[in-house]
């Protein structure tokens, strides 16, 4: 792992250095598109440990087969899939802020709610827990990538950095 960060750090900073680098990091210059793209990665590992973890749980724990664990989860799906769809809508009208504080509260709540489950715990209450984590993720998702982009456009512009 060290060594892994050790050559991030030499590749970071000899893609700096260059005059027309593959990878332009100084895009995180902007602290709007920094916090942008750390919201939208930690918003990503959290869907995917949920993603990872519940169907493990329904299925070594609770005893679920992989089809049964598949529709148990789907209701959350087809929610991120309608509240993502929502959040880029109101994104043209509200901006990102505030839509990404809903999305972490609601996603903060689920994550929460997830922790208090056990063997005995009720399946519905793990479908609404669900449900409830992946609106969170829903509104997390697509406002700050949206945000990131708009900056990343509006800086290229400005500094004349070929893409």
């Amino acid at each position: 792992m060290a060594v892994a960060i050790l050559f991030v750090v030499i590749y970071v900073r000899r893609q700096l250095k260059l005059p027309a680098p593959i990878l332009n990091f100084k895009i995180f210059h902007s602290k709007k598109y920094a916090l942008a793209t750390i919201i939208a990665s930690l918003n990503f590992a959290m869907v995917m440990a949920a993603m990872y973890i519940l169907p493990q749980m329904l299925q070594s724990g609770l005893q679920f087969s992989v089809s049964e664990a598949g529709l148990i989860l789907l209701p959350a799906g087809v929610v991120n899939a309608f509240v993502a769809l929502m959040a880029g809508r109101l994104y043209d009208s509200f901006g990102a802020k505030g839509l990404v504080q809903i999305g972490a509260i609601l996603a903060l709540i689920g994550i929460l709610l997830l922790l208090r489950v056990q063997a005995g715990t009720s399946l519905w209450y793990i479908i609404g827990v669900d449900i409830i984590l992946m609106a969170g993720s829903g509104f997390c998702s697509h406002p700050p990538k949206v945000m990131a982009w708009a900056i990343w456009v509006i800086r290229i512009q400005t500094m004349a950095v070929p893409l």
